[in-house]
């Protein structure tokens, strides 16, 4: 009986093993200026996620430091398999603190969302 327990355990663990990808969410890995990064205005911002996402369902918005929106190009999906979440920022960002929040959808349906912070050097 031990050792049908013993075999009923490890395959349920090896299944759970092999199905577990399917039930996680896109995490960001990296981004483009780094979470609290001081930085010259960059040309671009991204953030590299661990899954591959919707691009009809992932976007990035900047605010400043008093909350207002900054203007930014379209969010745009591409990369590595589809893992890469960008925007362009189409002029130089004033010295000080922007803060960067991105919301997006994987490829297997779940949502995720975060946010941080950089700040232009004067």
């Amino acid at each position: 009986m031990t050792f049908r327990l013993a075999k009923l355990l490890l395959l349920t663990a090896c299944v759970a093993a092999i199905s577990a990808p399917a039930w996680a969410h896109a995490h960001l890995e990296t981004s483009l200026p780094a979470s609290g990064a001081t930085v010259s205005s960059p040309p671009v911002l991204s953030v590299d996620m661990s899954e591959a996402l919707e691009p009809s369902f992932s976007t990035i918005t900047v605010t400043d430091s008093t909350g207002a929106p900054v203007a930014i190009g379209d969010s745009q999906v591409g990369g590595e398999g589809g893992r890469q979440l960008s925007a362009t920022v189409p002029k130089t960002l004033k010295a000080g603190l922007y803060h960067v929040e991105w919301h997006v959808l994987s490829k297997d349906g779940h949502r995720n969302a975060g946010k941080f912070d950089f700040t232009v050097a004067p």
